[in-house]
């Protein structure tokens, strides 16, 4: 191996080797570590804190894990999980050989990389006070976001009908399962918080219950969908260097950087595995390296 990497010296090749296991427990460690952490936080302020408790504005490590807030730790780290999931939609488009599948494919993933954005910028509850003041609102409906955010979901889910019937069983059961469970929390939860919310107000331990219930919804429907998409690649989809989504994004970035000089069209192969590198998985990773470096 050092013979031939001596001899040709271009393109290097890097390989990304994901564990299924270890990131479906690490996502599923993260989203549990802040949850307990936006509760414990909530409930000391509510006993030992009761101003910043009511006041929504507050600032300081209230603010910072509160479940409910916008701009905050738990927000960005569900806006990192929807940008993983377009991530993972693109390599699954860029490498999909049939022409139906593709289209749909490279459609949810730009739909996951607005829903990252929106995530991150708070785009939806600026859209929902603009509703709520000009309808009127209250209710379930309290958060006015839900009434476009509802539509929004339902055509996604008639247009993608016909998509999952050509799905593999375990994928297309799985997508279906990720996707009722992250709508009952973005709607479902939603929409209880908003009817408690006008009817009780929102700074009391029933409703930090449920955000709490809104936010495990959320987190685990992202999980479970990553988790999908990642056997999906490993059980079904080829991952070409020469046109693999990640790639491309690593070369434009490199061409970027004072290492172009020595990094000539690098690639990415993804090498997926449920817990470990077997032998087989070793021997096409060697065989990449030969072909790579020929």
């Amino acid at each position: 191996m050092k013979q031939i990497a001596s001899r040709h010296r271009s393109p290097l090749s890097f390989l990304l080797v994901i564990s299924i296991k270890r990131t479906l427990l690490f996502l599923s460690l993260v989203a549990t570590l802040l949850i307990i952490a936006g509760w414990s936080v909530e409930y000391y302020a509510s006993i030992c804190k009761p101003e910043e408790f009511q006041n929504k504005d507050s600032h300081g490590i209230i603010r910072m894990f509160y479940l409910d807030g916008e701009a905050n730790i738990p927000t960005w780290f569900q806006s990192t999980g929807l940008l993983l999931c377009a991530l993972l939609l693109a390599t699954v488009w860029s490498n999909s050989k049939d022409s139906r599948l593709r289209r749909h494919w490279g459609m949810l993933s730009l739909i996951f990389l607005l829903l990252s954005f929106d995530e991150a910028a708070c785009i939806h509850e600026g859209l929902g006070n603009i509703l709520s003041h000009r309808l009127h609102t209250s209710g379930i409906f309290t958060y006015a976001w839900v009434i476009p955010g509802g539509i929004f979901m339902l055509l996604v889910c008639i247009c993608s009908m016909g998509f999952l019937r050509h799905l593999p069983e375990r994928t297309r059961r799985d997508v279906v399962i990720a996707g009722a469970i992250y709508v009952t929390g973005t709607l479902g939860w939603e929409m209880a918080g908003g009817w408690y919310d006008s009817v009780y107000g929102s700074r009391n331990l029933t409703y930090m219950t449920l955000t709490v219930r809104e936010e495990a919804f959320e987190s685990a429907g992202i999980i479970l969908f990553i988790n999908s998409l990642l056997i999906y690649l490993k059980e079904h989809a080829v991952i070409h260097p020469q046109n693999n989504f990640i790639g491309v994004i690593f070369r434009k970035v490199l061409r970027c950087t004072p290492l172009r000089s020595r990094l000539i069209s690098p690639r990415i192969l993804l090498i997926l595995s449920a817990d470990k590198l077997k032998a087989t998985s070793k021997n096409t990773m060697q065989a990449y390296l030969l072909a790579s470096h020929t």
